[in-house]
């Protein structure tokens, strides 16, 4: 009976490492400008029922910025939601594993650089 107790999260944790990190290949994330309440609404809305999308910044204030991730397969259904409601999406970053890709190779090669 220990040795199951002991292999259960041997095998959990061993299973987490073998599938390595997430990746974010083709997410993009969107910034949007609400400019009426009606689209703070349907934001808040969006945040609330759908976390498939990753708000990174709350739909709280009027003409503030609103960042939101969203994966590949539902691009083409956010942008016509988008659209619905009126709010013209400027792309800030266009596949977010790219970024990460840079931000890790500017960090190696900053740690690396510090190395005597």
């Amino acid at each position: 009976m220990q040795l199951v107790l002991y292999l259960v999260p041997l095998v959990s944790v061993a299973l987490c490492l073998s599938h390595g990190p997430k990746r974010y290949d083709n997410y993009k994330v969107y910034r949007l400008v609400p400019t009426t309440e009606l689209q703070i609404n349907a934001l808040r809305h969006l945040e609330e029922y759908s976390p498939q999308y990753d708000f990174w910044t709350e739909a709280i204030l009027l003409n503030h910025n609103v960042d939101i991730m969203v994966p590949p397969a539902l691009q083409d259904d956010f942008e016509k939601y988008l659209q619905a409601i009126q709010l013209h999406p400027v792309i800030w970053i266009k596949n977010v594993q790219d970024a990460i890709d840079r931000e890790n190779n500017s960090v190696k090669l900053f740690v690396g650089s510090k190395k005597l």
